[in-house]
């Protein structure tokens, strides 16, 4: 599935680009985030209680800061779109990436506060 996804990838960055085709990228890249998010419980299976927390965390943390790596890329491709629609694609992208954001501080708030947890005992 990841070869396909990334010739298609290729393939939508030679083509003139239009808002659909760049957002199109972004949900691929969603899906590959995810498909590897569903590896982290067994990734993280040989720990237990709090080591197992922390596993899972930093797993979706790593996953979630090369998913805001793909989504910067993909959201230079909004300067290939036509002049009219630049603006449309750039929030489309921010929003998305906002959210990731969003979602990286929290599981950085989490991992501290499982670390402090840990050091405590």
């Amino acid at each position: 599935m990841n070869q396909l996804a990334e010739n298609y990838l290729n393939y939508l960055e030679e083509q003139e680009l239009t808002v659909p085709y760049v957002t199109g990228l972004a949900s691929i890249a969603y899906k590959q985030y995810k498909d590897r998010l569903e590896k982290a419980p067994r990734a993280c299976a040989a720990y237990k209680g709090s080591l197992r927390s922390e596993c899972l965390n930093v797993f979706k943390l790593k996953e979630s800061q090369n998913l805001l790596r793909k989504l910067q890329s993909i959201s230079r491709n909004c300067a290939k779109v036509k002049s009219e629609r630049v603006d449309k694609c750039r929030e489309k992208m921010e929003a998305k990436m906002t959210k990731v954001e969003e979602r990286i501080s929290t599981l950085e708030g989490r991992l501290r506060v499982i670390k402090q947890k840990m050091a405590r005992k």
